[in-house]
């Protein structure tokens, strides 16, 4: 899959537009550095759920996670998941954090 550059400028541009942070993190960037297909887009921000909501309130979102703040947001026909930075604690299933903490 090729890298979809422009989407992920836009992602990242109005996130810091409104003033907040945003990074590409997780599986991608491995995969990035690794030569291998990326399978799914991963950023990081200081925003809240519903201020990653207000910001792209003119794309699809999705409640993907929000327990656990992630919300899909849907650029073209790419779907990138957006979680606020967080703090978590313990992990009963080795994949998801029982509780989580918003943070900046």
């Amino acid at each position: 899959m090729k890298v979809p550059v422009k989407e992920l400028y836009t992602i990242l541009k109005l996130l810091e537009d409104k003033g907040y942070e945003a990074y590409l993190v997780g599986g991608a960037v491995r995969d990035l550095v690794m030569g291998n297909p990326i399978k799914d887009y991963d950023i990081t921000t200081n925003a809240d759920p519903n201020a990653i909501k207000t910001v792209f309130q003119n794309y699809r979102t999705f409640d993907q996670g929000k327990r656990h703040g992630t919300i899909s947001v849907l650029i073209g026909k790419i779907k990138f998941e957006i979680t606020p930075f967080r703090l978590e604690g313990d992990y009963r299933d080795h994949r998801h954090p029982e509780t989580v903490l918003f943070t900046t």
